[in-house]
Protein backbone atom coordinates (compact mmCIF):
# COMPACT_ATOMS: atom_id res chain seq x y z
CA UNK A 1 0.00 0.00 0.00
CA UNK A 2 1.12 3.45 -0.86
CA UNK A 3 2.46 6.04 1.72
CA UNK A 4 -0.65 8.52 0.13
CA UNK A 5 -3.13 5.88 1.09
CA UNK A 6 -2.31 5.47 4.83
CA UNK A 7 -3.47 7.69 7.77
CA UNK A 8 -0.89 10.90 7.42
CA UNK A 9 -0.19 11.28 11.39
CA UNK A 10 -1.62 9.58 14.81
CA UNK A 11 -3.97 12.11 15.51
CA UNK A 12 -5.46 12.38 12.12
CA UNK A 13 -6.25 8.53 12.91
CA UNK A 14 -7.63 9.31 15.82
CA UNK A 15 -10.06 11.86 14.93
CA UNK A 16 -11.08 10.04 11.86
CA UNK A 17 -11.58 6.68 13.66
CA UNK A 18 -13.67 8.96 16.56
CA UNK A 19 -15.65 10.46 13.39
CA UNK A 20 -16.44 7.04 12.90
CA UNK A 21 -17.30 5.94 15.60
CA UNK A 22 -19.27 8.83 17.62
CA UNK A 23 -22.52 8.67 15.89
CA UNK A 24 -26.55 8.22 16.19
CA UNK A 25 -25.35 5.84 19.06
CA UNK A 26 -23.66 8.47 21.34
CA UNK A 27 -26.24 11.59 20.83
CA UNK A 28 -29.18 9.92 20.09
CA UNK A 29 -29.28 6.22 21.20
CA UNK A 30 -27.20 6.89 24.27
CA UNK A 31 -29.50 9.58 26.11
CA UNK A 32 -32.59 7.14 25.26
CA UNK A 33 -31.31 3.79 26.77
CA UNK A 34 -29.78 5.22 30.09
CA UNK A 35 -33.26 6.79 30.16
CA UNK A 36 -34.87 4.02 29.65
CA UNK A 37 -32.72 1.44 31.57
CA UNK A 38 -31.98 2.90 35.26
CA UNK A 39 -29.73 6.15 34.83
CA UNK A 40 -26.41 5.17 36.70
CA UNK A 41 -26.79 1.43 36.47
CA UNK A 42 -27.33 1.47 32.42
CA UNK A 43 -23.69 4.13 32.64
CA UNK A 44 -21.85 1.74 34.69
CA UNK A 45 -22.36 -1.61 33.21
CA UNK A 46 -22.19 0.34 29.83
CA UNK A 47 -18.20 1.85 31.30
CA UNK A 48 -17.41 -1.94 32.41
CA UNK A 49 -18.57 -3.30 29.14
CA UNK A 50 -16.81 -0.50 27.57
CA UNK A 51 -13.05 -1.18 29.54
CA UNK A 52 -13.85 -4.81 29.61
CA UNK A 53 -15.16 -6.18 26.26
CA UNK A 54 -15.48 -2.86 23.66
CA UNK A 55 -11.18 -1.92 23.92
CA UNK A 56 -10.39 -4.94 23.41
CA UNK A 57 -12.26 -5.86 20.66
CA UNK A 58 -11.36 -2.62 18.88
CA UNK A 59 -7.70 -3.45 19.33
CA UNK A 60 -8.38 -7.00 17.92
CA UNK A 61 -10.17 -5.63 15.20
CA UNK A 62 -7.96 -2.83 14.27
CA UNK A 63 -4.86 -4.90 14.52
CA UNK A 64 -6.33 -7.61 12.59
CA UNK A 65 -6.78 -4.40 9.49
CA UNK A 66 -3.23 -3.40 10.18
CA UNK A 67 -1.38 -6.39 9.48
CA UNK A 68 -3.52 -7.74 6.08
CA UNK A 69 -3.64 -4.61 4.86
CA UNK A 70 -6.96 -5.92 3.04
CA UNK A 71 -10.91 -5.14 2.78
CA UNK A 72 -12.75 -7.08 5.92
CA UNK A 73 -13.65 -10.36 3.29
CA UNK A 74 -10.43 -10.97 2.42
CA UNK A 75 -8.63 -10.01 5.79
CA UNK A 76 -10.94 -12.40 7.67
CA UNK A 77 -10.20 -15.36 4.85
CA UNK A 78 -6.67 -14.51 5.75
CA UNK A 79 -6.94 -14.90 9.56
CA UNK A 80 -8.79 -18.48 8.82
CA UNK A 81 -6.14 -19.36 6.46
CA UNK A 82 -3.42 -18.58 8.35
CA UNK A 83 -4.25 -19.48 12.09
CA UNK A 84 -6.43 -22.52 11.41
CA UNK A 85 -5.27 -26.17 10.50
CA UNK A 86 -8.32 -27.09 8.40
CA UNK A 87 -9.10 -24.49 5.26
CA UNK A 88 -12.22 -23.04 4.72
CA UNK A 89 -13.25 -20.17 2.38
CA UNK A 90 -16.15 -19.77 4.74
CA UNK A 91 -14.37 -17.09 6.63
CA UNK A 92 -15.04 -14.64 4.13
CA UNK A 93 -18.60 -14.79 4.86
CA UNK A 94 -17.75 -13.06 8.16
CA UNK A 95 -16.80 -10.03 6.19
CA UNK A 96 -19.46 -10.16 3.94
CA UNK A 97 -21.65 -10.36 6.77
CA UNK A 98 -20.21 -7.44 8.00
CA UNK A 99 -20.36 -5.56 4.78
CA UNK A 100 -24.25 -6.22 4.55
CA UNK A 101 -24.32 -5.15 7.93
CA UNK A 102 -22.91 -2.12 7.69
CA UNK A 103 -24.99 -1.47 4.43
CA UNK A 104 -28.41 -1.64 6.57
CA UNK A 105 -26.37 0.67 8.86
CA UNK A 106 -26.12 3.37 5.97
CA UNK A 107 -29.77 3.07 4.69
CA UNK A 108 -30.69 4.89 7.71
CA UNK A 109 -28.49 6.73 8.76
CA UNK A 110 -28.42 8.41 5.51
CA UNK A 111 -32.15 9.19 5.88
CA UNK A 112 -31.49 10.41 9.86
CA UNK A 113 -28.62 12.52 8.24
CA UNK A 114 -31.03 13.94 5.40
CA UNK A 115 -32.76 14.57 8.64
CA UNK A 116 -29.97 16.76 10.00
CA UNK A 117 -29.33 18.75 7.09
CA UNK A 118 -32.31 19.95 6.33
CA UNK A 119 -33.00 21.07 9.92
CA UNK A 120 -29.71 22.31 9.95
CA UNK A 121 -30.60 24.61 7.08
CA UNK A 122 -34.08 25.12 8.37
CA UNK A 123 -31.61 26.50 11.64
CA UNK A 124 -29.82 28.90 9.66
CA UNK A 125 -32.50 30.31 7.99
CA UNK A 126 -34.27 30.97 11.10
CA UNK A 127 -37.54 29.11 10.76
CA UNK A 128 -37.05 27.10 14.03
CA UNK A 129 -35.98 30.46 16.24
CA UNK A 130 -39.78 32.09 16.46
CA UNK A 131 -42.05 28.91 16.41
CA UNK A 132 -43.91 27.19 19.32
CA UNK A 133 -43.87 23.73 19.62
CA UNK A 134 -46.66 23.25 17.91
CA UNK A 135 -45.25 24.88 14.85
CA UNK A 136 -41.99 22.49 15.09
CA UNK A 137 -44.53 19.81 15.52
CA UNK A 138 -46.13 20.65 12.50
CA UNK A 139 -43.66 21.74 10.17
CA UNK A 140 -41.32 17.73 11.49
CA UNK A 141 -44.95 15.96 10.65
CA UNK A 142 -45.08 18.03 7.47
CA UNK A 143 -41.18 17.37 5.97
CA UNK A 144 -42.33 13.65 6.99
CA UNK A 145 -45.13 13.36 5.06
CA UNK A 146 -42.77 14.70 1.88
CA UNK A 147 -41.47 11.83 -0.01
CA UNK A 148 -39.89 14.64 -2.52
CA UNK A 149 -37.96 16.32 0.58
CA UNK A 150 -36.69 12.94 2.27
CA UNK A 151 -35.45 11.31 -0.93
CA UNK A 152 -33.64 15.21 -1.70
CA UNK A 153 -31.80 15.18 1.51
CA UNK A 154 -31.09 11.25 1.82
CA UNK A 155 -29.86 11.84 -1.95
CA UNK A 156 -27.83 15.06 -1.24
CA UNK A 157 -26.81 13.14 1.77
CA UNK A 158 -25.20 9.98 0.14
CA UNK A 159 -23.67 12.05 -3.04
CA UNK A 160 -21.55 14.35 -0.38
CA UNK A 161 -20.72 10.97 1.17
CA UNK A 162 -19.77 9.87 -1.50
CA UNK A 163 -17.43 12.73 -2.82
CA UNK A 164 -15.64 12.67 0.39
CA UNK A 165 -15.18 9.09 0.03
CA UNK A 166 -13.83 9.34 -3.69
CA UNK A 167 -10.80 11.43 -2.29
CA UNK A 168 -9.25 8.82 -0.86
CA UNK A 169 -8.13 8.68 3.60
CA UNK A 170 -5.73 11.96 2.97
CA UNK A 171 -7.23 14.33 0.76
CA UNK A 172 -11.23 13.35 1.20
CA UNK A 173 -11.60 11.95 4.91
CA UNK A 174 -8.55 13.59 6.65
CA UNK A 175 -9.38 17.14 5.63
CA UNK A 176 -13.00 16.26 6.38
CA UNK A 177 -12.66 14.84 9.86
CA UNK A 178 -9.95 17.57 11.06
CA UNK A 179 -12.73 20.28 11.40
CA UNK A 180 -15.92 18.33 11.98
CA UNK A 181 -14.71 16.00 14.47
CA UNK A 182 -13.46 19.08 16.93
CA UNK A 183 -16.57 21.25 15.42
CA UNK A 184 -18.55 18.32 16.94
CA UNK A 185 -17.17 18.46 20.63
CA UNK A 186 -17.41 22.67 20.25
CA UNK A 187 -20.78 22.20 19.64
CA UNK A 188 -21.71 19.57 22.18
CA UNK A 189 -19.84 21.68 25.12
CA UNK A 190 -21.92 24.49 24.40
CA UNK A 191 -24.68 23.06 24.61
CA UNK A 192 -23.78 21.31 28.03
CA UNK A 193 -22.63 24.23 29.29
CA UNK A 194 -26.26 26.26 28.34
CA UNK A 195 -27.83 22.89 30.18
CA UNK A 196 -25.80 22.89 32.95
CA UNK A 197 -26.58 26.47 33.90
CA UNK A 198 -31.35 24.94 33.84
CA UNK A 199 -32.86 24.19 37.65
CA UNK A 200 -32.30 20.58 36.43
CA UNK A 201 -28.50 19.93 36.52
CA UNK A 202 -29.25 18.51 40.41
CA UNK A 203 -31.52 15.89 39.05
CA UNK A 204 -29.12 15.11 36.27
CA UNK A 205 -26.30 14.48 38.16
CA UNK A 206 -28.46 12.70 40.47
CA UNK A 207 -29.75 10.58 38.03
CA UNK A 208 -26.20 9.89 36.11
CA UNK A 209 -24.29 9.57 39.30
CA UNK A 210 -25.92 7.59 42.01
CA UNK A 211 -25.97 4.49 41.81
CA UNK A 212 -28.66 1.83 42.60
CA UNK A 213 -28.22 -1.64 42.66
CA UNK A 214 -31.57 -2.64 42.52
CA UNK A 215 -32.12 -0.88 39.04
CA UNK A 216 -29.93 -3.92 37.84
CA UNK A 217 -31.56 -6.51 35.73
CA UNK A 218 -30.62 -9.13 33.47
CA UNK A 219 -32.22 -6.92 30.55
CA UNK A 220 -30.01 -3.82 31.80
CA UNK A 221 -26.71 -5.92 31.22
CA UNK A 222 -28.01 -6.65 27.95
CA UNK A 223 -28.74 -3.43 26.88
CA UNK A 224 -25.24 -2.12 28.54
CA UNK A 225 -23.47 -4.93 26.37
CA UNK A 226 -24.94 -4.26 23.58
CA UNK A 227 -24.99 -0.33 23.48
CA UNK A 228 -21.10 -0.81 23.93
CA UNK A 229 -20.35 -2.44 21.01
CA UNK A 230 -22.87 -0.29 19.35
CA UNK A 231 -21.17 3.17 20.35
CA UNK A 232 -17.67 1.97 19.66
CA UNK A 233 -18.77 0.24 16.06
CA UNK A 234 -17.57 -3.40 16.60
CA UNK A 235 -18.32 -6.11 14.72
CA UNK A 236 -18.66 -4.97 11.46
CA UNK A 237 -15.90 -4.44 9.97
CA UNK A 238 -15.59 -1.04 9.89
CA UNK A 239 -12.79 -0.48 12.57
CA UNK A 240 -10.87 -3.30 10.60
CA UNK A 241 -10.97 -0.68 7.41
CA UNK A 242 -9.76 1.74 9.35
CA UNK A 243 -6.91 -0.43 11.02
CA UNK A 244 -5.58 -1.33 6.78
CA UNK A 245 -4.37 2.53 6.80
CA UNK A 246 -2.59 2.61 10.05
CA UNK A 247 1.34 3.22 9.61
CA UNK A 248 3.49 0.37 11.47
CA UNK A 249 5.17 3.42 13.46
CA UNK A 250 1.07 4.31 15.17
CA UNK A 251 1.04 2.55 18.99
CA UNK A 252 -2.25 1.31 18.36
CA UNK A 253 -3.49 0.23 21.69
CA UNK A 254 -2.80 4.26 23.06
CA UNK A 255 -4.16 5.45 20.49
CA UNK A 256 -7.64 3.56 19.93
CA UNK A 257 -7.52 4.17 24.45
CA UNK A 258 -8.00 7.95 23.17
CA UNK A 259 -10.48 7.03 20.74
CA UNK A 260 -12.45 5.21 23.88
CA UNK A 261 -11.98 8.44 25.83
CA UNK A 262 -13.24 10.63 23.22
CA UNK A 263 -16.46 8.25 22.22
CA UNK A 264 -17.26 8.28 25.70
CA UNK A 265 -17.00 11.69 26.19
CA UNK A 266 -19.69 12.48 23.47
CA UNK A 267 -22.29 10.05 25.15
CA UNK A 268 -21.83 12.46 28.61
CA UNK A 269 -21.58 15.00 27.11
CA UNK A 270 -25.23 14.48 24.84
CA UNK A 271 -26.47 13.22 28.26
CA UNK A 272 -25.07 16.60 30.42
CA UNK A 273 -26.99 18.27 27.40
CA UNK A 274 -30.19 16.71 27.20
CA UNK A 275 -30.79 15.43 30.55
CA UNK A 276 -30.88 19.03 32.42
CA UNK A 277 -33.51 20.32 30.24
CA UNK A 278 -35.65 17.41 30.47
CA UNK A 279 -35.54 17.67 34.77
CA UNK A 280 -36.16 21.52 33.98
Amino acid sequence: MQEKHYWSSRWQFILATTGAAVGLGNIWRFPYMIGVHGGSAFLLLYLFFILVIGFPVLIGEVLIGQQSRKNPVDALQSVGDTYTSKKSKRWCWLGWWGAITLLFILAFYSVVSGWSIAYFLKSLTGQLIQASPAQVTVLWENFLNSPQQLILWQSLFLLLTLFVVSLGVQKGLEKITRYLTPGLYIILIFLAVYAVKTHGFAKTAHFLFDFDWNKISFSVVIAAMGHAFFTLALGAGAMLTYGAYIPRNVPIVRSLGVVVILDVSVALLAGFAIFPLVFD
